[in-house]
């Protein structure tokens, strides 16, 4: 079943986010998906949806986006 089938753009929003890449060294995997997110976020906005896009791009501190996944991720290895 669909999500627009399920949920009314009445009441219902849809944030989409990029995809990180789990390999800091990977920072511009994100960038390749933008053009995909962006297909599948205008589907939405056609049938009257309220979409955004959280692009975490330049937030590699630790509590933004892909930084807080790559921070998370190396302090995990180290507690091994």
């Amino acid at each position: 079943m669909e999500l627009t089938n399920l949920f009314s753009p009445d009441i219902f929003n849809f944030t989409f986010s990029v995809v990180c890449s789990s390999d800091e060294n990977m920072k511009e995997a994100s960038f390749r998906n933008l053009e995909v997110i962006r297909n599948f976020q205008n589907k939405f906005l056609e049938k009257g949806y309220n979409v955004r896009m959280f692009d975490p791009s330049g937030q590699d501190d630790i509590g933004g986006g892909c930084g807080q996944l790559w921070y998370v991720q190396n302090w995990l290895k180290k507690m091994k």
